[in-house]
């Protein structure tokens, strides 16, 4: 699994959107977009929706993707995950981009991060 993302500019860097591509034996299997649309304003919805809409990409909110795809592939499949920016150095970082969007100024981390970091394969 190969991944590319964006973050908000601040200290919390949320995602608001990202990119995946699934490969096996170098073929591309899988491929979509990922957003947070809490982090993104009307026009980057619908810019981003159209998107995926003209290049028949698969369109995934943050909790679709963890749901359906990224604890399939990862957890039951054990795809190794690539990301194309230093903060994806690990699952571990991966998985604290996707999962604290809403991570509030005070910090309090969410009960899935604490559930996944707990998990024996990281």
């Amino acid at each position: 699994m190969v991944f590319d993302t964006e973050t908000t500019i601040d200290l919390y860097q949320n995602l608001k959107i990202g990119y995946f591509q699934i490969y096996q034996d170098d073929i591309l299997q899988h491929h979509g977009l990922i957003y947070n649309a809490a982090h993104l304003d009307n026009r980057e919805r619908k810019t981003l929706k159209r998107y995926a809409e003209q290049n028949s990409i698969e369109l995934y909110s943050q909790k679709e993707f963890i749901d359906e795809v990224f604890y399939r592939e990862v957890f039951d499949l054990k795809t190794s995950v690539l990301g194309s920016t230093s903060r994806l150095t690990s699952v571990g970082l991966l998985t604290r981009q996707l999962t604290h969007a809403d991570e509030t100024k005070e910090g309090s981390p969410s009960p899935f991060l604490k559930t996944v970091c707990n998990h024996p394969l990281l």
